[in-house]
C-alpha cells in the first residue's frame, strides 16, 4: 500500500518539476545581439559595434508585421574595449536588460582589423561561453560599423532571418560560409586555407553599366541601385590568422573549381556564335580534380571535370548539332580564369593549392625534404579542363 502512495504522489508531483516555467526568459527583460563588428578602437584597443534586436521597432500594435520608417528592428551601441567579454560587461553598466548571445549570428571584422590578425578576438568569443560558437564570420571593405549600419532587409522581416540566409550556403552558390569554432581551430592548426565571405556598402546611385559579368565584382562595386546599400561578393584570403587579400567573386568560382568544392554556379559569358548576345549555363563539377606534382621539373598539372547545361541564350545557333564547339568554348574560358587566379596569387606568394605540401608527399624522409627547397615562383602550373554538355536546351524571354 506504501508503495502504490508513493508512485501516486511521484506522478502527480514530477510534472511540476519539469513544467519548465522555472527559467522562462521574458523578452522585455532581455538585450538579444545579433551582430558584432570589431574596427581598430581609438581609446581602446578594438571598437566594438553590438547590434541588438528590438522587437517593438518591428512589430505592430496589433502583432502584424511593420516595416514604417524603414526601421531594421535593431540599434547598435559602440564601445571600445580590448575584448569582447569587457565591451558586453561595459555596456551593461548602462543597458538595463541583461544581454543575451543565443541569437547572435554573424561576427563582422573590419578590414584593417583583419589584417592585422584575428586570432585573438576568435579567442575572446570562444573563451568565456556566453556566445555561439557557431555564428557566421566575415570581412567588411572598409569599417565594419559601416556594414551593420548600413544594413536594410527589404525582402526580410527580421535581421536574424536575414543574416542567416545572407550567410547560409543553402540559399547561397559557392560562398565560403565559415563558422567560429571551426575557422578558430583551422588557424590554430593551420590545416587548410581559411577564406571569408566580403561583405560592404554600395554607395551608388544607380546602375552606370551593363552587368555583363555579375560575379566579376566584389562588394561595393556591383553597379546597382537599391534600398538595401550592403552587398556580399567575394571573399579575404588568409595566411594564417592575417588575411592577405581579396578575391572577386569569379576569382572565388576558380579557387572553389581547383579546390574540388564548386556546388554549382551559373556561368555568363557572350555566346561564342553572336558575341553581341548573352549565353548563361549552369555549371557543376563533375570530379574532384586531380592535381600531380614534379619537383625536379617544377611542373603541376591540374585536370579539371565540370558538367555544364544551357540555361538562358539569346543567340539562334543549334548547339544541339555542334555539342562540342560549346565544350571547347568553355574548356577554354575556365582553365584561362583557372590560370589567371593562380598566377595573380603565385606573384603575391600565396600557396593557394597548397603545393609544398604536394611535394612534402613525395619525399620518403626528413633528410630529403630538408635537401628541396620549395619555391612557389619557380613553379610552372598545366590546366587541362574536360567539359560536358549535358543538355543545350535553353529558355529564351526573346524567343518566340
Amino acid at each position: 500500500m506504501f508503495k502504490k502512495i508513493m508512485i501516486l504522489f511521484l506522478l502527480l508531483f514530477l510534472p511540476v518539476l519539469f513544467c519548465g516555467c522555472f527559467d522562462v526568459l521574458n523578452l522585455n527583460e532581455n538585450a538579444y545581439l545579433l551582430a558584432v563588428g570589431i574596427d581598430k578602437g581609438v581609446a581602446g584597443k578594438y571598437r566594438f559595434s553590438l547590434q541588438f534586436a528590438q522587437p517593438v521597432k518591428s512589430m505592430g500594435s496589433d502583432g502584424e508585421h511593420n516595416q514604417t520608417g524603414a526601421s531594421n528592428g535593431s540599434e547598435i551601441v559602440t564601445i571600445d574595449a580590448s575584448d569582447i567579454v569587457t565591451a558586453i560587461y561595459s555596456v551593461k553598466d548602462f543597458k538595463s536588460k541583461r544581454i543575451n548571445g543565443s541569437h547572435m549570428k554573424i561576427l563582422v571584422f573590419g578590414e584593417e582589423v583583419a589584417r592585422e590578425g584575428i586570432g585573438e578576438l576568435l579567442a575572446s568569443f570562444i573563451e568565456p561561453g556566453q556566445l555561439r560558437t557557431n555564428i557566421y564570420l566575415s570581412v567588411a571593405r572598409g569599417m565594419a560599423s559601416d556594414y551593420l549600419n548600413n544594413v536594410e532587409p527589404q525582402t526580410e522581416i527580421f535581421l536574424t532571418k536575414f543574416y542567416e540566409r545572407q550567410f547560409d550556403p543553402m540559399h547561397g552558390i559557392n560562398m565560403a560560409a565559415p563558422r567560429l569554432y571551426d575557422t578558430f581551430f583551422t588557424m590554430l592548426q593551420d590545416k587548410r586555407d581559411v577564406i571569408l565571405p566580403l561583405v560592404g556598402v554600395n554607395y551608388g546611385e544607380a546602375m552606370d553599366e551593363p552587368l555583363y559579368q555579375p560575379r566579376g565584382y566584389v562588394s561595393g562595386e556591383i553597379p546597382r541601385s537599391s534600398q538595401n546599400k550592403t552587398e556580399m561578393a567575394g571573399n579575404a584570403y588568409f595566411n594564417g590568422e592575417k588575411m592577405i587579400g581579396i578575391m572577386t567573386q569569379m576569382e572565388a568560382d576558380a579557387y572553389f573549381v581547383l579546390k574540388g568544392v564548386y556546388a554549382f554556379g551559373y556561368l555568363t559569358v557572350p555566346d561564342p556564335v553572336d558575341s553581341d548576345r548573352v549565353l548563361v549555363l549552369n555549371m557543376e563539377q563533375a570530379k574532384k580534380p586531380k592535381i600531380s606534382v614534379n619537383p625536379q621539373s617544377h611542373i603541376v598539372s591540374i585536370t579539371l571535370a565540370l558538367d555544364g547545361v544551357v540555361y538562358y541564350g539569346e543567340g539562334d545557333f543549334n548547339y544541339a548539332d555542334h555539342v562540342e564547339l560549346l565544350e571547347s568554348y568553355v574548356e577554354r574560358i575556365y582553365t584561362t580564369r583557372c590560370l589567371t587566379f593562380i598566377t595573380a596569387r603565385q606573384k603575391e606568394g600565396v600557396d593557394v593549392l597548397g603545393v609544398e605540401k604536394y611535394i612534402d608527399k613525395k619525399f620518403f624522409s626528413e633528410k630529403e625534404r630538408e635537401a628541396y627547397a620549395f619555391d612557389l615562383k619557380k613553379m610552372k602550373f598545366e590546366i587541362e579542363t574536360k567539359v560536358e554538355i549535358k543538355r543545350t536546351g535553353k529558355l529564351s524571354g526573346l524567343q518566340k
